[in-house]
């Protein structure tokens, strides 16, 4: 199952030797490790991204969330200079796009406090033993959310209500004296702008959907290739419900930008 994993350690050299076992986990097949980062939390508060493994699509939704985990526990004055949090969107970053909500990211945001690092990671893992016997042994405390769909079910809510609207508002233009009419039209614009702004963001999401599951599904190729003969079965299936879940995402993502077309004229 896809999940982010975010493992806050004691000290910036733990992390990293955590960073070394999810790369390890990775090499063996017990998990497969899409994208990470390193986040560090100073003795003065100040926080920054040490480190992000992949500059692809990946690694900007984990830099992207990273940012969002920044800007939520220290704000522009605890930006550490040098910190590269504003290339992933920093701390006005739309946590739709990681797919986390915000209950989860202020969980984290808790206990990464002064002194400590966490490793932020976008990882497929089928139990959760493999990493958490690891990082147990480094003393860490591991916090995992699986990727959800909550984005696309708050874009459909939106036009739901926005479509029931436009129907209400379409009706009393029906029975609307020619004083009114240019009101209740205006409405209507309004409405349908709301619509396309929706319509435009689905087919954004769409569009990163694509190159996010390709990055993904290279990176799993890879990882088929240098695997066991005993773990390739394993990854294989990885593969195969990660492209499943691409085709559902996507059929999904389509049912919704033909509904925010709806009234859009």
């Amino acid at each position: 199952m896809n999940k982010m994993i975010i493992t806050v350690f004691n000290t910036e050299e733990k992390a990293f030797e955590g960073l070394t076992a999810f790369k390890t986990l990775h090499k063996n097949g017990d998990i497969s490790v899409y994208a990470t980062a390193v986040i560090n939390k100073n003795e003065a508060g100040e926080v920054e991204i040490k480190q992000v493994s992949d500059n692809g699509p990946i690694g900007t939704a984990v830099g992207m969330f990273s940012g969002a985990l920044i800007g939520l526990i220290a704000g522009p004055a605890g930006m550490a200079v040098g910190a590269m949090t504003g290339m992933y969107g920093g701390m006005f970053y739309d946590l739709d796009n990681a797919d986390v909500d915000s209950t989860f990211l202020n969980e984290v945001a808790k206990a990464l406090e002064e002194g400590k690092t966490a490793v932020v990671a976008d990882v497929d893992e089928a139990w959760t033993a493999p990493v958490d016997n690891k990082m147990d042994a480094l003393e860490a405390v591991v916090y995992r959310r699986s990727k959800s769909k909550i984005a696309e079910d708050q874009l459909n809510n939106e036009l739901n209500a926005i479509n029931a609207e436009i129907e209400e508002l379409e009706d009393d233009l029906k029975d609307a004296n020619d004083e009114m009419k240019a009101s209740i039209q205006k409405q209507i614009d309004k409405s349908k702008a709301k619509s396309l702004v929706i319509k435009k963001t689905v087919d954004e999401k769409m569009s990163d959907l694509k190159a996010y599951s390709a990055a993904k599904t290279e990176k799993l190729n890879n990882q088929i290739n240098e695997a066991q003969v005993k773990r390739k079965i394993k990854l294989e299936r990885r593969k195969e419900k990660l492209n499943k879940n691409y085709e559902a995402t996507k059929e999904s993502l389509e049912a919704t930008s033909i509904y925010a077309s709806k009234y859009i004229s």
